[in-house]
């Protein structure tokens, strides 16, 4: 029979758990998760979603943890011999034949994804297996990287730091590795002769969703593959038009965009509150944020060592040997996670720092364009030349792409897809329905 494998990669100190939400919502509409890799289901287990052909799920497990620090490269051949061996178990199974075949990232799992698909198109795979590729999806992927944009003293340490923080994938994601010819290897992955590029050309249908407030880890720019920020420290005054039936969540991106005129009524603090919010600083810098570095410099060290014997074994059994050149020419801990938010905030520009449409955060003084009515796509960002190859070459795919306005939780990176159960998280809610309803199964 028949059957359409919808693969799903996690992110970044990912498990196979981060989308268990998103699971919970295929099973519901009839696809099977296949979990038991020791078999393979039934006909009677499996139905079609949308009554169309029988769909299972399979989640990437290969990466998970630390693993997502031997870089994009390893981790994506890793993810890309995970896919061929779930196409020979179902195939070989007597039971079923897959013929269509769909993937879908979560940050960084977009990247690795993206790596995995020039693998198997360099090594013609659909064509082996007679696939039809259908759908290409990305939730909050960082495909320009996250260097943090700026030019300051305390910019620059930041970049610095994080290049040296997560083994080879930090290099990568701060575009300073040297893949082909000096190219760091997110660059190269958009030429359109690599394989990565030609891959997805493939895919009937390429999509992205990208958070535009919230998600200091993964900007606006990076995740929806744009050479400006027309949210930045204004997302609660934008006025836009949302995909009908998944307002006010999803943004119709084909839309104009506009910021509303909007006057806002200066607060007062009480004494007590500023006291109050001063000792939650000081805490935070004097006590948490030293521990917290102490621990995560030892981490660190360790997992890179670590991370590098791994890619030495990983090499050394022949997994790497496919050229991959031109053909001719989070949850840490979830403290960990606020403290890095807070960095990235911290040394983000001053624009994003004034979000304020989640609970708690201040209101946007007068002086940052809070009374402009006026189209906001056209202001440029200070992307090196790098990010601006990966801008330009990766905009002539036919991207479908969505913006979505996380306003009940601060960790909107984590929210997009419900990565764990929360109560602010209801908004992810709305995506993962909108990407069933729309991308996947349309």
């Amino acid at each position: 029979m028949e059957c359409h494998l919808v693969v799903l990669v996690h992110g970044l100190w990912g498990t196979v758990g981060h989308f268990n939400y998103i699971a919970s919502q295929l099973a519901e509409q009839g696809a099977f998760i296949h979990n038991d890799l020791g078999s393979s289901p039934s006909p009677k287990e499996v139905q079609g979603m949308k009554g169309g052909m029988p769909t299972i799920v399979y989640r990437a497990y290969g990466n998970q943890g630390y693993f997502t620090y031997d870089g994009v490269d390893v981790c994506g051949t890793r993810v890309a011999g995970e896919i061929i061996d779930e196409l020979d178990r179902l195939n070989k199974s007597g039971d079923w034949k897959v013929t269509k075949l769909s993937i879908a990232g979560y940050s960084l799992g977009g990247l690795v994804s993206r790596y995995a698909i020039g693998v198997l198109h360099r090594q013609e795979i659909p064509q082996k297996y007679e696939l039809h590729l259908a759908t290409f999806t990305t939730f909050a992927t960082p495909h320009v990287g996250v260097v943090v944009l700026g030019s300051s003293l305390m910019t620059r340490c930041f970049n610095t730091i994080g290049t040296l923080s997560m083994s080879a994938t930090s290099r990568q994601l701060f575009l300073k590795d040297k893949f082909h010819n000096d190219r760091p290897l997110l660059e190269y992955m958009t030429s359109p002769r690599s394989p990565f590029y030609q891959g997805l050309t493939q895919f009937d249908k390429v999509s992205l969703y990208a958070n535009i407030a919230h998600d200091a880890r993964c900007e606006w720019y990076t995740a929806s593959i744009s050479s400006s920020d027309p949210f930045a420290g204004m997302s609660h005054l934008v006025e836009g038009t949302y995909v009908q039936g998944y307002g006010p969540t999803v943004l119709d991106m084909t839309q104009p965009i506009h910021i509303a005129p909007h006057h806002d009524e200066p607060k007062s603090t009480g004494f007590f509150r500023r006291v109050l919010n001063f000792a939650k600083v000081m805490f935070r810098l004097c006590v948490v944020l030293p521990v917290w570095f102490v621990a995560f410099t030892i981490n660190a060290t360790y997992q890179h060592l670590a991370s590098s014997i791994r890619m030495r074994s990983f090499r050394s059994q022949g997994r790497m040997n496919l050229d991959m050149s031109p053909v001719i020419d989070e949850l840490l801990e979830e403290e960990a996670n606020k403290v890095v938010e807070s960095m990235y905030k911290v040394v983000a520009r001053p624009s994003r720092r004034q979000e304020r449409d989640a609970p708690g955060t201040e209101p946007l003084d007068e002086d940052d364009h809070a009374h402009e009515e006026a189209p906001l796509l056209d202001k440029k960002l200070p992307l090196n030349s790098a990010q601006q190859s990966i801008v330009s070459q990766l905009n002539q795919l036919p991207w479908n792409k969505y913006g979505v306005h996380i306003t009940k939780h601060h960790h909107g990176h984590a929210a997009i897809i419900v990565r764990y159960p929360a109560k602010g998280f209801v908004e992810g809610e709305t995506v993962v329905r909108h990407w069933l309803d729309n991308v996947l199964t349309e």
